[in-house]
């Protein structure tokens, strides 16, 4: 047990959360894609960022301006525990 959130759990109510994926390569991001679909996260807003060094791996203005009750949740490839959402 991770002791962390569930990931299903963060994605249960998509109407004020949005999933940030950060995938380096290829195989990271499928490994993204198939946590996102284990935890029935297919249908929510998705946003993938670039690389850390590159202006990409900002969060969108447009996911900023939704105010502060929208839920981040990060999406790592590993089976990790994602860090907890942030409000």
């Amino acid at each position: 047990m991770t002791g962390g959130p569930d990931l299903a759990g963060l994605l249960a109510d998509p109407a004020d959360t949005v999933v940030l994926t950060q995938a380096s390569t290829p195989t990271e991001a499928r490994l993204i894609r198939e946590r996102i679909a284990a935890a029935d996260g297919t249908g929510q807003s998705l946003v993938r960022l670039g690389a850390p060094d590159e202006a990409s791996a900002r969060v969108p203005q447009s996911v900023l301006d939704r105010g502060d009750d929208v839920r981040l949740v990060p999406v790592r490839p590993s089976n990790a525990s994602s860090a907890p959402a942030a409000r």
